[in-house]
């Protein structure tokens, strides 16, 4: 969509669910787990900006 190839057909939201990131409270947090953890967080805040 940024790049214009595809566009948006028409101005309405649906919404089909969720997903939640989880892990076990028995791991140890990895510093890639928290990178994963920003990364997705971040794209999702994009896509939900998005015009």
């Amino acid at each position: 969509m940024e790049a214009g190839r595809i566009v948006r057909p028409f101005a309405i939201d649906v919404t089909l669910g969720g997903y939640w990131l989880t892990w076990l409270k028995s791991k140890h947090v990895t510093p890639g787990m928290r990178a994963f953890r920003a990364w997705i967080a971040a794209a999702c805040d994009r896509f939900r900006n998005a015009p």
